[in-house]
């Protein structure tokens, strides 16, 4: 879908504003994040990853394909910024081995946008609704 795509570009661009670290952890439990939400938004489950670049990276690193891409791509790091450096290093080999274009047509950009602040809608509603809910309970009968 568009919006991972979007998303890991961003992402790539400034990772201490969407991660908080160069982390591929963090990267990881975010694009969980955002592939759950996408999920429940539009009721079909989206793969952030092109076909084929799972079993690309499990062949890379001559894993049995008992570990995550990610938890692969770790373990074979120094460590978590490096494994976030080596992740973005294969898609764009994995991308241009197989001449796919990771860029996003103009026309489609504003749809995206439209998405993603609406997941910011979906995450502040929801926070304000669970923050509201307890606080209900503690009123007294005075306020």
């Amino acid at each position: 879908m568009e919006i991972l795509h979007y998303l890991l570009v961003q992402i790539r661009k400034a990772p201490y504003m969407y991660l908080g670290a160069r982390s591929l952890t963090r990267l990881g439990f975010y694009l969980s994040g955002a592939i759950d939400t996408l999920a429940v938004l539009t009721g079909n489950f989206v793969d952030v990853a092109p076909a084929g670049f799972s079993q690309f990276i499990q062949e890379r690193f001559h894993s049995d394909g008992s570990l995550s891409d990610f938890a692969v791509i770790l373990q074979n790091s120094e460590n978590d910024s490096e494994a976030l450096d080596t992740f973005y290093a294969l898609l764009d080999e994995f991308l241009a081995l197989n001449e796919m274009d990771y860029t996003m047509p103009e026309d489609t950009k504003g749809n995206i946008l439209g998405i993603y602040n609406g997941l910011g809608d979906l995450y502040e509603s929801e926070a304000l609704r669970m923050y509201n809910g307890p606080l209900e309970s503690h009123k007294t009968e005075e306020q």
